[in-house]
């Protein structure tokens, strides 16, 4: 949304994807005169969801591979940062997810005796 000005009209986009989801907003919200950055920000309230109702997390669907996650990283994790919202305390810094999980430096694996340790896929 970023290429968008801050007062446009997100009804009469270019982009099928976000014209989509601003129609089933405003579905929702008729009384909305018109829907801006700003509008859809205070519609989805995605903060005011973990502060009230406690979840740990949302699932950020992607238009573009890679590029939506790279939007992600860049514009939308240093305002999280900012805010005190991005978690940043892991067990293994810059660790994989498993290395994370389990709480342990190098255990980037299965242990021996988990029925998944046989299998390993390689990239070529």
């Amino acid at each position: 949304m970023a290429k968008y000005a801050d007062d446009e009209e997100l009804r009469h986009v270019e982009s099928n994807a976000i014209r989509s989801a601003v129609e089933a907003w405003s579905k929702s919200a008729p009384g909305v005169a018109k829907w801006t950055k700003h509008t859809v920000g205070n519609h989805i309230k995605m903060e005011r969801w973990v502060a009230e109702a406690d979840v740990d997390g949302f699932n950020l669907a992607y238009a573009l591979m890679p590029g939506s996650f790279e939007d992600i990283i860049s514009d939308l994790f240093p305002v999280l940062r900012k805010r005190g919202l991005l978690w940043e305390g892991y067990a293994v810094p810059g660790g994989t997810y498993r290395e994370n999980l389990r709480g342990e430096k190098g255990a980037a694996r299965p242990p021996p005796d988990h029925p998944a340790a046989k299998f390993h896929w390689k990239a070529e």
